[in-house]
């Protein structure tokens, strides 16, 4: 009587996983992979997502939205995932989902997307046949989650290496130039300094030579406020000697004061005159690089910043 039960419960159990199995592969599998799809960040990762998304995948993007973009080509990668423009939210439908094992399934996506028509006053599409995709859910506890799109799981995560080792490049930069070009202005409590990219040229392996737009800030504390004390830029092109993870600076070219300061900057720049001036006579990209520095010196000394005041400048927040 004990067996004939026991083969009961063991045909009970593989009917049960049959029809699971069934249901993972028929209507209901594919109404998640569409509801999966309003979750992916065509226009920025929100937290929301998270219960949306595998774990990993997740930290991946998680890290990859918190780097600062150093150019154009990044903010498409980040911002633009299944669409081209700025528009509103796409129009998904679902051509094909196929699982690959018990846990993972391909889908396989057309997007549409839309445009304002403001003659008629209502959205339009601008492609009739639309692009299509490729979304990889996974199985957890029970759960599908979204696992990569298009593949960008691997393409984020070798961004955020390179980010790590520019930001890594960067430090080494703030380090020198806290240690040898701050001493040279009035004391304060602390020094913060700020480096604007414009270009680098990592093509000796030894050596690294970064052209930037370079600024010392010393500020002293007051409460949550740092209070400007002095300070100034200093822009050039910085040598950088990288063994292993040991990083120094080699050499500290700036550029000359006075009648030939621009000059030099040319000289020094090249073909990049261009951008670095473009973004010398933006006051929001020095603004924003200062926010950042801040940041991330509060963070790693564990201080509460909430702002920053210049003299005779009304107070400017972090965030």
């Amino acid at each position: 009587m004990k067996r004939i039960i026991f083969c009961l419960s063991v045909a009970i159990a593989a009917v049960s996983g049959l029809l699971t199995s069934c249901r993972d592969t028929g209507k209901e599998l594919k109404e998640r992979a569409y509801e999966l799809c309003r979750y992916i960040p065509n226009y920025g990762l929100k937290p929301e997502m998270r219960d949306y998304m595998t774990e990993d995948f997740y930290a991946v993007l998680e890290e990859a939205f918190a780097t600062p973009a150093f150019s154009p080509a990044d903010y498409e990668m980040l911002f633009l995932f299944t669409t081209e423009r700025w528009r509103p939210e796409p129009d998904y439908e679902i051509l094909d989902v196929q699982k690959t094992d018990k846990t993972h399934a391909r889908v396989i996506i057309n997007v549409k997307e839309k445009i304002w028509n403001n003659d008629e006053e209502k959205d339009f599409f601008i492609d009739d046949d639309g692009s299509r995709h490729q979304i990889v859910m996974e199985k957890i506890d029970g759960q599908w989650l979204l696992a990569d799109v298009d593949g960008k799981k691997q393409e984020f995560e070798a961004y955020n290496a390179a980010c790590r080792k520019e930001q890594s490049w960067i430090r080494c930069m703030e380090e020198y130039l806290t240690d040898s070009i701050a001493p040279y202005y009035a004391p304060a409590d602390i020094s913060i300094p700020s480096v604007i990219l414009v270009c680098y040229n990592c093509d000796d392996s030894m050596n690294l030579r970064f052209w930037c737009d370079y600024w010392v800030f010393n500020y002293d504390v007051h409460g949550d406020t740092l209070v400007t004390v002095s300070g100034g830029n200093h822009p050039g092109c910085m040598t950088l000697a990288q063994n292993g993870d040991s990083i120094r600076v080699l050499h500290f070219e700036q550029a000359e004061e006075g009648a030939g300061h621009t000059a030099s900057l040319k000289r020094m720049f090249g073909d990049e005159y261009v951008y670095y001036e473009r973004l010398k006579e933006d006051d929001s990209v020095l603004e924003k690089h200062r926010k950042e520095s801040i940041r991330n010196y509060a963070g790693r000394h564990h201080l509460t910043i909430t702002r920053y005041k210049d003299y005779g400048m009304d107070a400017v927040a972090t965030e």
